[in-house]
């Protein structure tokens, strides 16, 4: 080892040196390396604040909105989520309060993917924008991902924040679609989106609603004079009337469409033509024999399409789904071959009429019947040799229609070739329905308690009474026409008893009775008291019995009276037995 005090030889020193440098240096990296440990689990994604242009995220000089871009962040395990909040300040030189207006997004959030997208639309009422317009403003964004906070922030030259965010217009223009023949709408927006309407023809009629992307079209048939409205909120029309000029493709003497069928050259079946007029390719429907499949069909170059039915099928059922095709009239039916095939016909067919009386409206109900089942058979009817009306069957082979009252008997004609009916029909005539009178009388006995007469004598028809007995028992009675019915319900004794009556035409009527109908028997004696003038032999004797009303003095004096006159009869009797000993 060498002394403190002692000289060194040159190499030796500067070896020395080097390894102190070296050890020195090595100790930096450690303490670096111990001092700036990455947290687990940290954000690992990137923020970038930009204008539109995402392409000029390094350009200090933006034009707003300012659109702030999340990537590359980790996706967070449910329930957390990725936080986020974005602020705006003003700096110097132009300084001022920097707002966000509508349609701005939240300036605070959350997502819960890797990426994320806000754009926000300033405005400052007292920034002092440079002479290119701009203003300074400082953009603040602070990410909250796992359990660590970033904050970036970034200084900006920003101009075009004072303009109006997008006005989101719509604008309708129409024209005649000349290869569909029906006025077509197009719809554009802007910025560009999908909106959605109304529309109504001018000339009135129920409003009809649409759905269309920037760019795309709606169609009105042969109206081009229409109303438009918007059912999307935060649009504006730039015109609510528009209409779209006329065009000689587009008018009501085209769009027509015609149905035909008839047997075909073998016997065998039925061939069906659909026509269109103007003759036009493309237009589409569906065919399907009555009660059948449906079939798609497309005309051809000629404006028409075909279809063909076996020999069970002498209808058809068709319908047209291009819009505007027919321009009126109906878009859908079913049509009658004009011509049968043999061996549909029984040799010939057969038509049956049959018919009822209708009780609401007390005239006749008829159905018209083919065997074997055929549509398009058509005919006329009148009634009692009055003007005809017209019938046709349907699919199922039958036709209805009605007559008035008193019209009981029809005559019918087919015109359909190859049918036969029966010239007159009758059914049975309409019996006026009858009407019941209800009445109802009640009388009350001390023996027999509450009589009930149920009354239907003036009736034409049955009714039937509801009574509720003094027990609040309930029971329906029927009664016939022109006849009564009578009733009793015994009520108890200082009991007061209650009956409830009603039937239809009847309102609901109640009756009571408060039986008491006890009584003494016998006869009551009632005679003016009598005043002795002498006082009463026995105490306590009284003029007349207690609670009786018998007047003692007067039977008194009338059984001392027969008493004497016993006693005298008893002496002429001693008398005369004396006499009969003397002889």
């Amino acid at each position: 080892m060498f002394g403190l005090g002692r000289k060194w030889p040159r190499r030796t020193a500067q070896i020395a040196a080097v390894g102190m440098l070296a050890a020195s240096g090595s100790m930096f990296v450690a303490s670096t390396a111990l001092a700036a440990p990455v947290p687990a689990g940290g954000n690992n994604g990137t923020v970038q604040i930009n204008g539109q242009d995402i392409k000029n995220g390094n350009d200090p000089h933006l034009s707003c909105p300012v659109v702030v871009n999340w990537s590359g962040f980790d996706v967070p395990v449910a329930p957390k989520t990725n936080d986020y909040t974005v602020s705006f300040a003003g700096v110097a030189p132009t300084g001022g309060t920097i707002n966000t207006i509508a349609p701005s997004d939240p300036t605070s959030g959350s997502f819960t993917t890797s990426t994320n997208t806000a754009t926000y639309y300033l405005s400052s009422p007292d920034a002092k924008a440079n002479h290119k317009g701009e203003i300074h403003v400082n953009v603040t964004v602070s990410t909250t991902s796992a359990s660590h906070t970033d904050t970036k922030s970034k200084t900006v030259w920003l101009q075009s924040c004072t303009v109006a965010p997008p006005a989101n217009t719509v604008t309708v223009t129409g024209a005649c679609d000349t290869s569909a023949h029906v006025f077509s709408w197009t719809v554009v927006t802007d910025p560009v989106d999908t909106v959605s309407g109304t529309w109504t023809a001018t000339a009135g009629g129920a409003s009809t609603a649409w759905t269309a992307a920037s760019g795309s079209t709606f169609t009105t048939g042969l109206v081009n004079d229409i109303n438009v409205a918007l059912t999307t909120a935060g649009w504006t029309l730039t015109a609510t009337h528009v209409t779209a000029p006329g065009h000689a493709a587009c008018t009501a003497a085209n769009n027509q469409v015609s149905v035909s069928g008839t047997c075909n050259g073998a016997n065998n079946g039925y061939s069906w033509q659909l026509s269109t007029t103007p003759a036009t390719q493309g237009i589409g429907g569906t065919f399907a024999p009555s009660g059948g499949a449906t079939t798609a069909f497309t005309t051809n170059a000629n404006g028409v399409a075909t279809f063909a039915t076996d020999v069970q099928h002498s209808s058809l059922d068709w319908a047209v789904t291009t819009a505007g095709w027919p321009s009126h009239g109906a878009s859908s039916g079913t049509v009658g071959a004009a011509a049968l095939c043999s061996v549909n016909q029984p040799q010939p067919g057969q038509v049956s009429v049959s018919g009822h009386c209708n009780t609401t409206t007390q005239g006749y109900d008829w159905t018209v019947t083919t065997a074997p089942t055929a549509a398009g058979v058509d005919g006329t009817w009148s009634a009692n040799g009055g003007a005809a009306s017209s019938w046709s069957t349907d699919p199922t082979g039958h036709a209805t229609f009605s007559s008035g009252v008193g019209e009981n008997t029809i005559g019918l004609t087919v015109t359909t070739n190859n049918w036969n009916i029966s010239p007159t029909a009758t059914t049975t005539a309409c019996v006026t329905p009858g009407q019941a009178a209800a009445a109802v009388d009640e009388a009350n006995h001390c023996k027999s308690g509450m009589n009930l007469t149920l009354s239907n004598m003036n009736g034409t028809a049955d009714t039937t009474f509801t009574v509720t007995d003094p027990d609040g028992n309930t029971q329906q009675v029927d009664v016939r026409a022109g006849q009564l019915k009578k009733l009793s319900f015994p009520v108890t004794e200082d009991t007061t008893g209650t009956l409830s009556v009603s039937a239809p035409g009847l309102a609901k009527q109640t009756f009571t009775y408060d039986k008491n109908c006890a009584s003494v028997l016998g006869i009551k004696h009632t005679r003016k008291p009598h005043t002795p003038t002498h006082k009463p032999v026995v105490e306590g004797e009284h003029a007349q019995l207690p609670f009786t009303g018998f007047d003692t003095h007067r039977y008194l004096v009338d059984g001392a009276a027969l008493f004497f006159f016993g006693a005298v009869l008893c002496m002429l009797g001693a008398r005369r037995k004396n006499e009969d000993y003397i002889y």
